[in-house]
């Protein structure tokens, strides 16, 4: 029975984070101040949370004989300016296109992970790896330029397409380096560092900005507290406990979730509508990514 909970653990841990993460962009697009602001916000309140939360049993919990303190802080430092531009991405995005399109071509990121993984781990792809690669990329530019049954390149949605795009890229070298370092520092460790230091970066950038720093109303600060708890230490949270437990295939496999919770949160609440070559562009990617993990976990 004990052998059983800790294998279902951390499969519940990754549903519950996909939620999680899938959310964010819902809460940046009703939020009183802009992307940037909003991420820093996020930021500084989620690491407070989970400094506070930590136990001396937790704390105590850093690093593994093999690998020095040096190596651990530079990777820490490393995966918080990746996770700090990934994010601000992701919240810009979300300003310039629909929530679905955020979602949808942020979830590439595996594509991004197996390239990262070949050229500083040298795991090749067989055929149907790669073929499935081909079919993501095909079924992401189906999504990208069918808006209003055309193409249009000087929209702002294509920036914001770009914008997600850059995103799923920072993601997966985000994802690399958590992966490495949830062999060697606990959970909350990780969260505490990532969090502070995403805010320290982006805290300049809020106080050369034109806009509010802060919320000007109670339910603006809301939003930035559900946004907090819910995105980053539910959603990214459980996704690193879950890394040290599960396989990274299977980690993968649930950020194919995340456009299903985008679209459905933009349909309820800002009616945004797929065209039908938009479905299928959406049909596409998602096949193409559930390939290439049905491919890999064979391999």
């Amino acid at each position: 029975m004990k052998h059983n909970r800790k294998k279902i653990l951390p499969i519940i841990a990754l549903a519950i984070s996909t939620i999680g993460v899938g959310s964010a962009i819902f809460f940046v697009k009703i939020s009183e101040v802009n992307a940037t602001s909003t991420l820093m916000l996020r930021m500084f309140i989620a690491g407070g949370i989970a400094y506070a939360l930590g136990s001396s049993r937790i704390s105590n919990e850093f690093i593994e004989p093999q690998k020095s303190t040096k190596e651990i802080l530079i990777l820490l430092i490393l995966s918080g300016i990746a996770s700090t531009i990934d994010l601000l991405s992701n919240h810009w995005a979300v300003s310039f296109t629909s929530m679905a399109n955020t979602a949808v071509l942020m979830n590439l990121s595996p594509f991004f992970v197996a390239f990262l993984s070949y050229i500083f781990f040298k795991e090749r792809l067989n055929a149907h790896q790669a073929f499935s690669l081909i079919i993501c990329i095909t079924g992401a530019s189906i999504l990208v330029f069918s808006k209003n049954e055309g193409i249009d390149f000087s929209s702002n949605s294509l920036i914001g397409d770009l914008l997600a795009l850059n995103s799923a890229l920072f993601y997966a070298i985000y994802f690399l380096l958590i992966r490495k370092l949830r062999g060697h520092i606990s959970t909350r460790k990780i969260i505490v560092w990532h969090s502070f230091t995403c805010g320290l970066l982006l805290l300049p950038i809020s106080l050369t900005s034109n806009s509010p720093i802060f919320p000007s109303t109670f339910n603006g600060w809301v939003t930035i507290a559900l946004l907090a708890f819910i995105s980053q230490l539910l959603g990214h949270g459980l996704m690193t406990y879950a890394l040290k437990y599960v396989d990274v295939v299977l980690a993968s496999i649930s950020t194919l979730a995340k456009p299903i919770v985008a679209i459905m949160l933009g349909y309820l609440f800002f009616d945004e509508k797929l065209l039908p070559l938009q479905w299928l562009g959406v049909s596409i990617v998602l096949s193409g990514i559930g390939w290439y993990r049905r491919s890999s976990s064979s391999k």
